[in-house]
């Protein structure tokens, strides 16, 4: 008796473990079958008599699925709770209730979460750009990882999403969830919440540019500290033009992603002929940033700094100081000095101000520039000119330097320096400053004394004057109006007395 009594509790206990093993999927087959009777019978009247019984939308559900065992009872889901958890990009969802089924097939649609305020859907299907992941599905509860391809964008229509398929905060949401096997919806409303974080976007500074020149705008995407990959930057420029992809539907806002380092990129040309400031923003997943970038125009400027000021004209071999500055000069840019009569570079450098001394060595007229010149050879600006005329040098030889007691006692004394002077349209305006004893100078009138086609002499009256030796600068004015100068070197005294003469005493 006791053997019998141990079988029957052993097959009765078989029994349930194969009833609840093959519950559901008995459950399916009956409610398969069931459907595809009704679905027949529909058809059949309808055949017959031209009308029959509106046929359930799970029905005909049942009467075609046979992949998913259904619950039995679980026909309408009801959403009861949404939590958010937003401590990673993008955020967690847990969806709490009833009537949701047994997890849905692949490919079958089964949640999506419309974003109304900024006009996208998030869907469980390859068709919604942005696909939630679903790591646990009850019939009481529903999980949600994250979010796959979330912060990205859709380029046909910067509005869809407002440049960033994201879920910002106090936006309103319509989670709908649909009951794999009765394709029943439940649908909840409600809001993201109001203080959830969001990613912090950078820009990096952006140097001045040169009307025309070409930069990259970069900055970075983070969130809680750590970067985030392929997020969507919309970047617009109040002047000049964009790199990246432009939204068909707004052609002014530029797209480019994230890489895995969360840096971001996008070519930058500042527009040509235009000088001021260019407003950059740049927005990524709801954040916005700005910046602004200087934009001049080129100015290169030349000067001569020796002689000052500049005579209308110089003589060959006498040396000019050229300096060459600019008001930007681009990282790449070179700052030159050129003769612009045949285009020969007289001194280049990446640096500013430049400065060169140049001279040249036969007569003529020549003029002189300054340009900035791009890494490409291309000549970006070019200064005002400056024109020389270069002439045949002032030659000044000394051949006489003698004091002379020609007033017969009188205590003023005569100096005759006798030279020889060539040159081109020499007046009869000459000055003579002694270099060697700082200050003295022959003071008074000085007359032409002309001794044959080139010698001259220079004649004064003075009570003071120079030594032998006396470094002298000798200038003459020419017709021109310009002073153009020698530097001679007084030669021993050389005495022509005619009423007796003093003694030299220093003089």
């Amino acid at each position: 008796m006791e053997r019998e009594t141990r079988m029957l509790l052993w097959t009765l206990f078989g029994i349930g473990v194969l009833t609840v093993a093959f519950l559901p999927a008995a459950w399916t087959n009956l409610n398969h079958e069931t459907a595809t009777g009704m679905q027949s019978n529909a058809n059949m009247a309808q055949a017959l008599w031209g009308q029959s019984t509106s046929v359930p939308t799970y029905v005909s559900g049942w009467s075609s699925d046979t992949s998913v065992p259904i619950i039995p009872g679980a026909v309408a889901p009801h959403v009861e709770s949404v939590s958010w958890d937003m401590s990673t990009w993008g955020p967690k969802l847990v969806i709490v209730g009833y009537g949701f089924g047994n997890p849905p097939a692949s490919g079958n649609l089964a949640i999506t979460i419309a974003d109304e305020t900024r006009g996208w859907v998030a869907g469980n299907t390859s068709m919604y750009g942005v696909e939630p992941v679903i790591a646990v599905w009850r019939n009481d509860r529903i999980e949600v990882s994250g979010f796959s391809e979330y912060g990205e964008t859709d380029v046909s229509n910067w509005s869809d999403g407002q440049g960033s398929w994201i879920f910002a905060p106090g936006d309103n949401l319509v989670i709908t969830v649909t009951n794999p096997q009765t394709g029943i919806s439940g649908t909840y409303k409600g809001q993201f919440p109001t203080g959830a974080p969001l990613p912090t976007v950078s820009i990096s500074p952006i140097p001045t540019l040169v009307a025309g020149q070409t930069t990259n705008i970069m900055g970075h995407v983070a969130f809680a500290g750590q970067p985030i990959s392929n997020q969507a930057v919309n970047v617009t420029v109040s002047s000049g033009s964009l790199g990246g992809t432009a939204y068909s539907s707004t052609p002014g806002e530029h797209l480019v992603y994230t890489d895995g380092s969360g840096n971001f990129s996008i070519p930058f040309t500042a527009p040509s002929g235009f000088a001021g400031n260019v407003s950059v923003q740049v927005m990524a997943d709801g954040v916005t940033a700005n910046e602004t970038v200087a934009v001049i125009l080129p100015a290169p400027t030349l000067s001569v700094t020796t002689p000052n000021p500049l005579p209308s004209a110089m003589s060959d071999g006498q040396n000019v100081t050229f300096q060459a500055s600019a008001n930007a000069l681009p990282v790449g840019d070179r700052l030159t000095i050129i003769k612009a009569n045949g285009g020969q570079t007289i001194a280049s450098s990446t640096n500013t101000p430049l400065t060169a001394s140049w001279t040249e060595s036969s007569p003529g007229q020549q003029t002189y520039e300054s340009e900035i010149v791009g890494s490409d050879g291309r000549v970006i600006a070019t200064s005002s000119p400056i024109t020389i005329n270069w002439t045949e040098p002032l030659s000044i030889t000394v051949t006489e330097f003698t004091p002379d007691g020609s007033d017969d006692g009188s205590s003023e004394n005569e100096y005759y320096l006798g030279m020889s002077v060539n040159g081109v349209g020499l007046t009869t305006n000459v000055e003579l400053t002694n270099l060697t004893h700082s200050g003295t100078t022959f003071p008074g009138d000085f007359y032409w004394v002309q001794r044959g086609s080139s010698n001259i002499v220079f004649d004064t009256e003075t009570t003071t004057g120079a030594q032998p030796g006396d470094r002298m600068k000798v200038s003459v004015q020419t017709t021109s109006g310009d002073w153009v100068s020698g530097i001679v070197t007084l030669p021993g005294v050389s005495y022509a007395c005619l009423y007796g003469c003093p003694e030299w005493s220093g003089h």
